[in-house]
């Protein structure tokens, strides 16, 4: 019954240790308070009811619980809480249990109590190991007397104790008091050590014999307990514990810089204050580069986060690097100039040159230095001026449309745009789709040409989809050199349908598809139009703005812009004098303008859109 009352124990154990480990994260004694049991006391010598605790020899280590303020369970009621009678109870430090045990006791007679810690201690790691302590508070009438005793040890194994008799537990304390302990209240101890890396139990008692425990006379109360052979014979120290508590040692660590931003190339000494002994990692890997000291010099080739861990606490350094800058120049031969300039693709702070110039003229070597953000980047280039002429060729493109730049060699050469380099090849041709206007350069043997390309813009047609209702009329301005509507030339549009632009300036060609739509309108007095146009030529025909329905918004406001946003013609509140195409009394050029209409109906509704003077 026993085996198997241990083997239920050791499989409890191990249930918990998987299932709720988590949150003894840094309490390695499971029940320190002894508050959690099996079963309840019935008697004395009982602790292996206790969850987690068993008596590792032959001795009877008690477990008490109080089940009320005046009832113990296990015996400990007032004639059992020592081996005689008292007058008062002894309450626990906190909670409702604790455990009793003797430390020293005649024919060497003693009595432990022991626990599985969580987990294995990390060899190196600092632990602080606390419980309290107390005697008793009561007067008795006992004829054997207490003692106070240094007999108050506690040791780590790696192993499970196991003795079967009664006699000392031969173990290497890990801790002894040091002095001889008595007190009729409850006292604190605590320890700080360093572990060996296999403790795996812990063991409370007095691992000395009698012979070498020091002992004396004890007070209880006012009254002193002197004792001799003849008189008490079998003089003895019993003491009971609770809170027992075993955690990693708390060190924090700091550093006077958690981040820090280098040069590529460049290294840093990362510096934790705290602990001596840490153990290094880097992320994300979480590898471990490096154990034991407190500073460790890195020289990371790109941004990277560093890890130090401590005996209970953790620190994150982050090391930025800033790449060092980009110099775009290369070893070149050309007829012309070489600038140096700062440029969207090299975005340096600062560029110095030796021998110092602002464009490199003579043939030679120079060394660029670059500046940004602190960091610097030097090249030397070889720049050769060439006595060369160039053939220079002129093309006018549209915008979008591609060009092929021919060369008269079938060697190698290079192309340029302006003075980047493009590519190398040997194809007699090169294809670009410049979006402005700018210039090309081809290098190789006996091959040196300049070309000039003109974009030139497509002409913009300013329709979007329309609706209207009947009747309407749809004035059709000037806006290129050839203007079809339908394949057709169109001045006015008057019925709904869906109608294809194409218009053409300066050879650069552009269209558009457009659908006008009649939908079903309410009355045309209710209708608010809009002409696109309008024709202030004194012909008496559309000479001013007209807007059909405005009169249903008396708050409305209308301003007019030309193409740079200035405003050319107001009118507030309402539309009363239409608008005549002037400004300040002058005529406006032929041109579209945009209005904003904000109609100021009580929902705020605005109406944008293009007005054009046609002539």
């Amino acid at each position: 019954m026993q085996i198997l009352k241990s083997c239920k124990s050791w499989f409890r154990l191990c249930l918990l240790l998987a299932c709720v480990l988590p949150s003894y994260a840094q309490e390695y004694v499971l029940n320190g308070d002894f508050e959690e049991y099996d079963f309840l006391p019935t008697d004395l010598g009982q602790l292996d009811y206790c969850k987690y605790w068993f008596m590792p020899t032959g001795g009877t280590t008690d477990y008490a619980y109080m089940q009320t303020t005046n009832d113990f369970y296990g015996g400990f009621v007032s004639e059992h809480i020592r081996p005689c009678g008292q007058t008062t109870l002894l309450y626990p430090n906190r909670g409702k249990a604790m455990a009793g045990f003797y430390i020293y006791s005649g024919y060497n007679y003693r009595e432990y109590a022991s626990t599985q810690l969580t987990q294995q201690l990390r060899k190196g790691k600092r632990y602080t190991f606390s419980m309290y302590l107390i005697n008793g508070n009561t007067v008795h009438n006992c004829v054997i007397p207490n003692v106070a005793c240094n007999g108050v040890q506690v040791a780590f194994t790696p192993i499970r104790p196991n003795q079967f008799n009664s006699d000392v537990l031969n173990l290497n304390p890990t801790y002894s008091i040091g002095y001889r302990f008595f007190s009729d209240t409850w006292v604190k101890i605590s320890h700080t050590f360093v572990a060996n890396g296999d403790e795996a139990y812990m063991t409370i008692g007095n691992f000395k014999n009698n012979a070498n425990t020091d002992t004396m006379r004890a007070y209880i109360g006012r009254k002193i307990w002197a004792f001799t052979d003849s008189v008490y014979p079998n003089p003895v120290s019993y003491i009971f514990i609770d809170s027992v508590s075993l955690r990693p040692t708390k060190i924090p660590i700091s550093s006077p810089k958690l981040k820090d931003t280098l040069c590529l190339g460049q290294s840093i000494k990362l510096i934790a204050v705290g602990e001596k002994n840490l153990s290094w990692y880097q992320l994300p890997q979480d590898s471990l580069i490096a154990q034991g000291d407190s500073i460790l010099t890195v020289s990371p080739t790109k941004s990277t986060k560093y890890r130090a861990v401590g005996n209970s606490d953790t620190l994150i350094f982050s090391v930025t690097i800033q790449p060092p800058p980009h110099i775009p120049y290369s070893d070149t031969s050309t007829c012309q100039p070489l600038g140096l300039f700062l440029g969207k693709t090299t975005r340096y702070d600062s560029l110095k040159v030796s021998p110092k110039t602002d464009s490199l003229r003579n043939t030679g070597t120079y060394l660029l230095t670059a500046y940004q953000n602190g960091c610097s980047a030097q090249k030397s280039i070889l720049y050769t001026r060439e006595d060369c002429k160039e053939d220079t060729l002129r093309f006018s493109i549209c915008e979008g449309d591609t060009l092929l730049l021919p060369s008269k060699t079938l060697t190698t050469h290079t192309w340029y745009k302006q003075t980047t380099l493009l590519q190398t090849s040997t194809d007699q041709e090169f294809q670009v789709q410049p979006s402005t206007s700018t210039y090309y350069r081809v290098k190789g043997f006996s091959d040196y040409r300049l070309f000039e390309v003109t974009v030139r813009s497509k002409p913009i047609i300013p329709f979007e989809d329309q609706q209207f209702c009947p009747p309407f009329e749809w004035l059709i301005p000037y806006v290129a050199d050839t203007l079809l509507v339908n394949n057709q030339k169109m001045d006015t549009i008057t019925k709904a349908g869906l109608y294809e632009f194409f218009a053409q300036q300066d050879g650069c060609k552009a269209n558009k598809t457009v659908l006008i739509a009649a939908p079903e309108c309410p009355k045309p007095d209710s209708i608010l139009h809009i002409p696109n146009a309008f024709s202030p030529n004194g012909d008496g025909l559309n000479d001013v703005w007209q807007l059909r329905g405005i009169q249903q918004y008396p708050n409305a406001i209308m301003n007019v812009y030309n193409r740079w946003g200035n405003i050319v013609y107001t009118s507030s509140p309402g539309y009363p004098v239409p608008w005549d195409g002037t400004r300040n009394g002058y005529p406006m050029a032929v041109a579209t303008y945009y209005y904003i209409l904000e109609l100021k109906n009580g929902e705020e509704e605005t109406m944008t859109g293009g007005v054009t003077i046609v002539r």
